[in-house]
């Protein structure tokens, strides 16, 4: 199957970007399981039918909540019937980071979500614009903070043998992205093909990408093409947002598979039990 047909969106009724990391080929031949690493977005808006599928079809041992406390406080999931669920933040704290001390001029935005977004792009770049400024958000996700908890989801999943383990962060592009990523090179896939999948997310957010645009101009009146621009942008990924965290790991260990090994502390056994346990 070629990789344009892996990565597709499982259709729940109350989620846009659940995907099943099978079906990918490794650099050795071998290919991820599926069913077994789901990746996904916020689960607050599942339905009864979904809960009935994803026990039925996907068979989850854990769910894995990236996001932090005050986001799941404000946005609780809906709970799956004997599923475990672990709580494992990759930020200590979400759009309350700052990179630039300035607040947002656009105070008439009505819609409390789509401000909030506003706010946070104002607080992480002077003029809003996300294009190289979400690389900074990149860069901090694998700082020590990130790098425990990204550890002990790996290790989770080196732990679990049998069903699925279903992770996710809000939108399930960004913290999670990462993770799937981090995951798939562990697995043996191949950087590119890794990259391809992160952009997938691309093809399930862009909803709410052109809903948020419409907000913006019909309804708020905003003409700043940057601002409109950015707040399509972190609706999705880009190429280099995710390179920004390779290459951060580069920075700090010298190569990808060197921070894998040194910071988050995985040796070859290791690595090999992982591989063991997802692929076919």
């Amino acid at each position: 199957m070629p990789n344009n047909e892996l990565g597709k969106r499982i259709p729940l009724e109350g989620t846009i970007n659940t995907r099943d990391l099978g079906g990918y080929i490794t650099k050795d031949g071998r290919k991820v399981k599926y069913r077994r690493l789901i990746r996904t977005d916020f689960l607050g808006r599942i339905t009864d039918n979904d809960i009935q599928y994803i026990l039925k079809e996907l068979h989850p041992v854990y769910e894995v909540d990236m996001r932090s406390s005050g986001e799941i406080e404000a946005s609780p999931n809906r709970e799956i019937p004997g599923v475990t669920f672990v709580h494992l933040p990759i930020q200590e704290s979400h759009k309350t980071e700052r990179l630039v001390d300035q607040e947002s001029p656009h105070v008439s935005i009505k819609d409390a979500g789509i401000k909030s977004t506003v706010d946070y792009l104002y607080r992480m770049d002077v003029n809003g614009d996300m294009t190289y400024a979400f690389e900074k958000v990149y860069r901090n996700m694998v700082l020590p903070y990130g790098q425990k908890h990204y550890e002990d989801f790996l290790r989770l999943c080196q732990k679990n043998k049998e069903g699925s383990i279903l992770f996710h962060c809000a939108d399930g592009k960004d913290r999670s992205g990462l993770a799937a990523a981090l995951l798939l090179l562990m697995l043996g896939v191949d950087k590119e093909t890794v990259i391809e999948d992160y952009l997938k997310s691309n093809e399930n957010t862009k909803g709410k990408a052109q809903r948020r645009e419409k907000y913006l101009r019909e309804e708020a009146h905003i003409e700043d093409e940057t601002i409109i621009n950015s707040i399509k942008m972190v609706a999705g990924v880009r190429r280099n947002w995710i390179e920004s965290a390779f290459d951060e790991m580069t920075k700090i260990a010298g190569s990808v598979d060197n921070f894998i090994k040194n910071n988050l502390h995985f040796t070859d056994e290791d690595i090999k039990e992982l591989q063991d346990n997802y692929l076919e």
